[in-house]
């Protein structure tokens, strides 16, 4: 049995998280922590000077480290990361310092990359989303939900593990934290990530922006009359209005073609020439105008200049 490794095999190039076996962490000032693989998915972690053993099940390696979760509570997840030598709880946000590393005796792991990876669905953007759904290593792990003003919860399933408070939100992401704990979650649409304590841990597979009881999503947060459930990339679907009353919408009706309606009458067709964050561009060249509907400014702009408000604006299907 490996029961001591010099702190000079840190320094070994060919220790990495494909083929770690045994770490010495140092937490805080007095606790050392000694990490040993003891099977072949199986790790124990001693305290030294003391012996009390906790038993952690392997539950994936990558180059850069590897990650464990706690025998009898599934909860507890630790992360060995040999890039910034650090031990991470990434339950409880706690870290301490890897100070010597050394081999499995059980031989070298291999990543296996999923290269049918689903493609991630969202429909909403850091504004708007009200639900999200997170998947690790292609499998499906939670959701978070909001389930009323400024409040969220973590659910497995159908139960209910965890709730948050909503701190703020940004163009794309939406920050959440539960001081209880100590645990901060941003889940970011731009990148498809959900961050624990500001470190990526899960992929975002799906996102919307369903209705939440007792509020109304506007793009600035506020209880207001404009709805924004889309963005530039994902709308397909606006109304508009002048001086308050309103005036027409706006529908995607097939691949790169919209039509403006008056009521139920379509009265002009226009192309999709391109979509950015914010905005979807359309043209009708046989008139000469151009349409810019901005969801950031809640405006829609004829050939350049501010002529209507969003009133509303979703992303609903389209017929193909």
């Amino acid at each position: 049995m490996l029961l001591f490794v010099s702190n000079s095999l840190w320094a070994q190039k060919n220790i990495t998280g494909l083929n770690v076996g045994y770490v010495k962490e140092k937490y805080r000032t007095t606790v050392t922590y000694i990490w040993l693989q003891t099977g072949k998915t199986v790790w124990t972690r001693t305290q030294s000077g003391l012996g009390a053993q906790r038993k952690f099940i392997e539950e994936k390696r990558e180059k850069d480290g590897v990650t464990l979760k706690l025998v009898g509570n599934i909860k507890e997840r630790i992360k060995i990361d040999l890039r910034q030598k650090t031990v991470f709880n990434l339950t409880s946000g706690a870290a301490g310092k890897i100070i010597a590393t050394g081999p499995s005796k059980y031989g070298a792991a291999v990543i296996t990359n999923n290269t049918t990876k689903p493609k991630a669905k969202i429909k909403a953007n850091g504004q708007t989303v009200t639900y999200a759904t997170f998947s690790k290593n292609g499998r499906a792990y939670g959701s978070l939900k909001q389930i009323g003003p400024k409040k969220w919860a973590e659910y497995k399933g159908s139960r209910k593990d965890h709730e948050f408070t909503e701190t703020r939100r940004g163009p794309w992401s939406v920050f959440l934290t539960d001081k209880t704990r100590g645990v901060s979650i941003t889940v970011n649409l731009h990148t498809k990530k959900v961050l624990i304590n500001n470190r990526p841990e899960y992929d975002v597979s799906y996102a919307d922006a369903r209705s939440v009881p007792n509020t109304r999503t506007s793009i600035n947060g506020a209880r207001n009359t404009t709805t924004i459930k889309a963005n530039g990339q994902t709308v397909t679907y606006a109304t508009f209005s002048k001086n308050g009353r309103a005036y027409g919408s706006l529908k995607q009706i097939g691949p790169k073609k919209w039509a403006e309606y008056k009521g139920s009458r379509k009265d002009h067709e226009f192309t999709e020439i391109r979509r950015g964050p914010w905005s979807v561009f359309l043209t009708d060249k046989t008139r000469g105008v151009s349409i810019t509907i901005n969801l950031h400014t809640k405006k829609v702009l004829i050939n350049n200049r501010p002529e209507y408000d969003v009133s509303y604006a979703d992303a609903r299907s389209v017929r193909k």
